[in-house]
């Protein structure tokens, strides 16, 4: 046998198999740290997406409700009348007022106009609709839960657009908004009018402020 052959056929020495290992080891752990943090990116952008799609359906159906109220004042299951629209820390929910549009693909013999309620419990927005405008019964309603993990509810109030102030860089000057929208002291029964904007900014655990400027619908 010649010497090229004895060469050839020894084999690998122990330090050589030890060094291929060793590459394969880096190389494969180099393959799977590189997947692992592309699997973990992807689920944390399904998770923020998915987030995200809650927000905005939540501010869908709150858009979706304003732009379509109406002056039209009820009465509770007490007989007690409350305006068209209501909200603030003095009201009994965040934000309460009647809409149109109620969908009615069946033809029930129902009017078109509903109450909706929209209120913050257990860090949870809320959303109501009654079933009969002039409620006579305090359980026929439907209860929804909007969005979860909303840490704080503010709504303001602004009376007229024609005090609406703001400056160069489009902030808005809250000087004449107002915190409550309900009967004062002074004139408990009187006719409440309904507000000519609304902000409802949202505070979410995991995403921050949020905040929408509704115009409400021209009187």
């Amino acid at each position: 046998m010649s010497l090229r052959e004895k060469v050839l056929s020894r084999g690998f020495t122990l330090i050589e198999v030890l060094v291929a290992l060793s590459l394969t080891a880096v190389v494969s752990f180099a393959s799977y740290t590189g997947v692992s943090v592309g699997i973990e990116g992807t689920n944390q952008l399904r998770v923020i997406t998915s987030r995200l799609s809650e927000v905005d359906r939540a501010f869908g159906m709150l858009t979706r409700d304003l732009r379509q109220v109406v002056d039209r004042s009820i009465r509770d299951e007490f007989g007690d009348i409350l305006p068209a629209l209501v909200g603030g820390d003095y009201a009994e929910w965040d934000l309460s007022f009647t809409r149109a549009g109620w969908r009615n693909p069946v033809g029930i013999s129902r009017s078109d106009l509903q109450r909706v309620n929209y209120y913050l419990a257990e860090d949870n927005l809320y959303r109501e609709s009654f079933f009969t405008l002039d409620r006579v019964d305090q359980e026929l309603f439907r209860q929804d839960t909007i969005l979860e993990g909303v840490s704080d509810l503010r709504i303001l109030f602004l009376e007229s657009t024609r005090i609406l102030r703001g400056n160069e860089k489009i902030e808005i000057d809250y000087t004449y908004w107002q915190d409550n929208w309900v009967h004062t002291n002074d004139f408990p029964t009187s006719e409440l009018a309904l507000p000519a904007a609304i902000e409802v900014t949202l505070v979410l655990e995991d995403i921050g402020e949020l905040r929408r400027l509704y115009e409400m619908p021209v009187k």
